[in-house]
């Protein structure tokens, strides 16, 4: 997308997130200076509320997420991650970007995330699992090192470890360790009661998985 075209389709508003994503991913720290000025120039709010109380697509959040990736790369996110308002669109941004830096990034933060406060999946740990699933299937795919799929087993465990009250994220915390090394995942999963189905499923699943995984090593 050319400079002229963002600037008119931020003027017009018809831009998406994904938009401001794509042109930084094409222009680099020019991209994201630009974003920068469109930012300011139509006074983005950071989480899309209106001074009516309406609300919009929070274009502010996801201009300075774009910005700190085109100035700084994906550390420039890992340092927005510490911002409780802004850490949202610093963790999409990152599955978007995908790349090992990104994932590195995810599994640092969803490894240091307090987990007993996650109850529903607005909450930062919920959205950081649901982004790393996403970087971990771009369409590029990602080589999984060993340390990743320790970092993947451990993340699992915290948020088992935490009794989250929702079946739906369990399960989702279950599938997530499917990459793992599957001698200690099967291991862990095999040793889990559980008895609602919608678990039930996903260690079935999963357990297979990682058999075949097993197997082949």
């Amino acid at each position: 997308m050319k400079f002229t075209t963002l600037a008119r389709r931020a003027a017009k508003d018809t831009l998406e997130a994904e938009d401001l994503i794509a042109f930084v991913q094409e222009h680099g720290a020019e991209g994201g200076e630009e974003i920068e000025r469109l930012r300011i120039l139509h006074g983005w709010p950071d989480d899309g509320l209106l001074g009516d109380g309406s609300r919009v697509v929070p274009f502010g959040g996801w201009a300075k997420a774009c910005t700190a990736w085109g100035r700084q790369g994906v550390e420039g996110l890992r340092d927005m991650l510490g911002d409780p308002q802004l850490a949202v669109f610093a963790l999409g941004t990152l599955a978007d970007v995908g790349g090992p830096a990104a994932i590195a990034i995810l599994l640092d933060f969803a490894e240091r995330a307090d987990w007993s406060r996650a109850g529903t999946p607005r909450d930062l740990p919920c959205q950081a699992l649901y982004c790393l699933n996403t970087a971990l299937s771009g369409k590029t795919g990602v080589e999984v090192t060993p340390g990743m799929q320790a970092s993947m087993l451990r993340i699992a465990k915290l948020i088992w470890d935490a009794r989250v009250p929702n079946v739906h994220f369990l399960a989702q915390a279950l599938y997530f360790v499917r990459r793992a090394d599957p001698v200690p995942a099967l291991a862990w999963v095999e040793q889990l009661r559980v008895d609602d189905p919608v678990l039930v499923d996903a260690q079935r699943s999963v357990l297979k998985r990682l058999k075949e995984h097993a197997a082949r090593d």
